[in-house]
């Protein structure tokens, strides 16, 4: 909370510096200031895509086996146990649903050349464990059948808080600040929070990150704005070390659900902003 306080101010204090030394731009139609509202959509955290693409899976091992030497079957207690077997196996796998975020801009243009803007993105988005029943025949060592279960895993939960300097392309476009097309070059903080659903558990972690973004500003009417484009964001954040779960990939890396969570929604994003001009 303090280096969100600290931050906080230093982004005031920055804005109020660069407002002061530029006041001569008018903006469009004297309107300087936009105030917006969005959506985001990140595809790559997309239950379908997962699914299809095998991308961002993490497994949480397995539940029960079948000891063909022993004759027994074995199960473990709670949710999702961490054991191994070759032969009849229960793998847990957890994956996103469907992942979109909210937020809130502010947008003031410095000159006609460019601007700055402060958001705050909303998140909030379900990790499913997904339950593979795969039993291999002793004799063949082929997949003989397949079982498939979804159990509600945890909820990831935050706030992105970005600083933006948007650069817009004045001269190809033909539009001044704060309409027409742009680059973003952007500094995130984000804050995320996990709350595993069956033990009502939580655990947090924050960072930095750095990212840019491509898009159109436009005019619907008067001075209602619209604003669409792609953004990519590459985020820095701390990991606990006994966190309750640590998810291992297939690529090697290791990581927190809020931690995986909020970084793959950044990766690559669509927005769609609407907004309005004020003096």
């Amino acid at each position: 909370m303090k280096r969100f306080n600290f931050f906080l101010v230093l982004v005031l204090v920055f804005n109020y510096s660069l407002i002061k030394a530029f006041n001569n731009h008018e903006g469009y139609l004297g309107a300087r200031n936009n105030i917006s509202f969005g959506v985001d959509i990140h595809p790559a955290t997309s239950k379908v895509w997962q699914e299809n693409y095998l991308s961002y899976q993490y497994d949480l091992g397995n539940s029960s086996y079948y000891d063909y030497a022993d004759s027994r079957s074995f199960s473990y207690s709670g949710p999702f146990p961490n054991i191994s077997d070759d032969l009849n196996q229960w793998d847990w796998k957890v994956i996103n649903t469907d992942f979109y975020s909210y937020s809130f801009h502010y947008e003031f243009s410095v000159n006609k050349f460019s601007s700055l803007g402060l958001d705050f993105v909303l998140r909030n988005s379900k990790l499913l464990a997904k339950l593979e029943n795969i039993y291999i025949s002793e004799n063949s060592g082929f997949d003989d059948d397949f079982y498939f279960k979804y159990m509600d895993f945890a909820e990831v939960s935050g706030i992105n808080l970005r600083l933006k300097y948007r650069g817009y392309l004045s001269s190809f476009s033909g539009l001044m600040s704060p309409l027409g097309l742009y680059f973003d070059y952007i500094f995130n903080l984000p804050f995320v929070t996990t709350k595993y659903l069956y033990d009502g558990s939580k655990e947090s972690s924050s960072g930095i990150g750095f990212g840019i973004a491509f898009g159109r500003q436009g005019i619907i009417y008067d001075k209602v704005t619209y604003d669409i484009g792609l953004s990519s964001i590459f985020n820095f954040m701390n990991e606990k070390k006994l966190s309750r779960h640590i998810f291992k990939h297939s690529n090697g890396a290791v990581k927190m659900p809020a931690v995986y969570q909020n970084n793959a929604a950044n990766y690559i994003s669509g927005y769609f902003k609407i907004g309005y001009l004020i003096y």
